[in-house]
């Protein structure tokens, strides 16, 4: 699956197939994630793609040998809150989410001066999200009270 982290990693990570409705319809999206945990203080960031290549081995399985020592960098740094309220619909997983987004983590910390944010609700493929079954009831059920709630508490301001 994409994102799949190597096996040596397995026991600390996760992957998840999921939708991800958001109040802005062209926000919604289908994905399929990798995550590794790490222990606080035992993580550096990767800094060549051969550092890439030791967490997802299989997304990288085309890179050329040639390029393992070429640099990586970080695109950008956020600093975020996250609310998140989980639960069960039958046999699916589903995942409310409140989100603020922060330009330094001085004012993350503090709940200070948000630049932006967001609630969304996840529903999983049956398996929390680890297969590729969807239980159409069900989303069918959790896409029509985003809709609700959208159309009872949302805002104008999506481009429409």
């Amino acid at each position: 699956s994409p994102m799949a982290p190597a096996e040596k990693y397995k026991a600390y990570s996760f992957e998840k197939c999921e939708l991800d409705l958001h109040e802005c319809s062209d926000d919604d999206k289908y994905s399929r994630e990798g995550r590794i945990h790490f222990a606080e203080g035992t993580y550096t960031s990767p800094s060549t793609c051969s550092d890439m290549v030791n967490l997802y081995p299989g997304d990288f399985a085309e890179l050329s040998s040639s390029k393992m020592n070429n640099p990586v960098t970080k695109k950008s740094s956020s600093y975020w809150f996250e609310r998140k309220y989980i639960g069960y619909m039958e046999d699916t997983k589903y995942e409310i989410s409140f989100t603020l987004r922060y330009g330094n983590i001085e004012d993350a910390t503090t709940g200070d001066h948000p630049h932006s944010g967001e609630w969304s609700i996840r529903s999983y493929t049956i398996g929390d999200g680890f297969t590729d079954t969807w239980n159409s009831n069900v989303a069918k059920d959790i896409e029509e009270l985003y809709s609700y709630m959208v159309d009872t508490f949302g805002e104008p301001g999506c481009d429409e």
